[in-house]
């Protein structure tokens, strides 16, 4: 056998080596900060809420292909009228978003727009991170989190990922020494 036969065999033995579960890169904070914007009560903000189909949390989980630790995954979180944050895999966050009059403009249409969906989607009491190739929607209502894996072939699921590349391009839009970074 000779040397190029060998790195064949190694480099096809690697292939079938399986992945480590790259939820183990997810900090401790990142997962705290998603818990909590999750589990966010309507009356912890200030928020009214008059249906059943009025959607006060949405949060993204959008993967996020990069080579460096911790960081292979990115939550959006609206709060309406009252936050928008990015949380990071490795437990930084920008935060404060809102500010921007654009970014909280986006960010009240995307949660009044997106109880449109709530029919298709899924009522959850678990939600705990895990990873995944596709965006996953997480929409908070009074009657509790409805949840969805995005596929971009399926009509309303096209309407959800099209609102979060709004909000991430009103997002991208602001100037850059507006958004404050934490952790």
């Amino acid at each position: 056998m000779g040397l190029f036969d060998k790195l064949k065999k190694k480099k096809e033995k690697e292939a079938d080596t399986p992945i480590p579960d790259a939820a183990a890169d997810v900090s401790e904070k990142y997962l705290n900060l998603r818990k909590q914007l999750l589990d966010c009560k309507p009356e912890n903000i200030g928020v009214n809420l008059t249906k059943d189909d009025q959607v006060y949390v949405v949060a993204f989980d959008i993967p996020n292909e990069t080579l460096v630790e911790g960081n292979h995954t990115v939550t959006l979180g609206l709060v309406f009228d009252c936050n928008v944050h990015m949380y990071f895999g490795n437990g930084s966050a920008w935060v404060d978003m809102e500010n921007d009059g654009n970014v909280f403009q986006t960010m009240m249409s995307v949660c009044i727009s997106a109880g449109q969906v709530l029919n298709k989607m899924k009522k959850t009491d678990h939600y705990d991170y895990y990873e995944s190739s596709n965006v996953r929607a997480y929409l908070k209502t009074r009657k509790g989190v409805f949840y969805k894996e995005l596929n971009p072939g399926v009509r309303e699921d096209s309407f959800l990922l099209m609102m979060k590349d709004k909000m991430l391009e009103a997002v991208n839009a602001m100037p850059k020494e507006k958004i404050r970074q934490v952790g």
